[in-house]
């Protein structure tokens, strides 16, 4: 297994390229205004396919203050986060 953590704010990760296993994403810390969208894809301009989020990125306050989303999915392209909106965010990915 791996992780990654993500707190820098805003923007386009590319987590992993080519084929794995996403088992979920534990958030550690996150502000009422930050959203997530997950995709089995590389490119920030035209992901692939939808994992979670979609066209309509889901806010994180939505389930809980520090909530814990499992997936336990593959992906054949990459595993490619974005996350939107604003405010402090903490959270670690685990894929391998």
């Amino acid at each position: 297994m791996q992780f990654k953590e993500l707190s820098t704010g805003t923007g386009t990760f590319i987590i992993k390229t080519g084929p794995g296993y996403f088992q979920g994403i534990q958030v550690n810390v996150s502000a009422a205004a930050v959203t997530l969208q997950i995709f089995d894809g590389v490119s920030s301009s035209a992901p692939a396919v939808a994992i979670a989020g979609g066209a309509a990125a889901f806010p994180l306050s939505a389930v809980g203050t520090t909530p814990n989303y499992i997936y336990d999915c593959h992906f054949s392209q990459g595993l490619t986060i974005i996350v939107g909106g604003s405010g402090t965010l903490s959270m670690t990915v685990t894929y391998y």
